[in-house]
């Protein structure tokens, strides 16, 4: 299983859609998915991650591989706050109905 730091690639403060640090953190998700190994996402020295860079992070990619896809393959060491894991489905479902 391969690890990436959220704190090198996202920051201290992972609150905003636009952080440079999703793009490269959504290429290391989307190449494990598309191999189908494992991710872990370490949020060691992390200290906010909020609902839009969860949303941004990472719902494209449950309706593009399924929600269950990303449960199944990515990993947050510690495990999200519920309301944050919430939103991948949230956020999946609301950009499947806009389409």
């Amino acid at each position: 299983m391969k690890s990436v730091s959220l704190i090198q690639l996202g920051g201290e403060f992972c609150t905003q859609r636009d952080n440079p640090g999703i793009v490269l953190l959504k290429a290391e998700i989307e190449r494990a998915l598309l191999a189908k190994n494992a991710i872990a996402i370490d949020r060691t020295g992390v200290r906010i991650v909020s609902v839009s860079f969860i949303d941004e992070l990472l719902a494209d990619l449950a309706v593009k591989y399924s929600v269950d896809q990303i449960e199944a393959y990515v990993q947050f060491r510690p495990p999200l706050e519920p309301f944050l894991k919430d939103q991948i489905a949230r956020g999946s479902r609301l950009r499947t109905i806009r389409s």
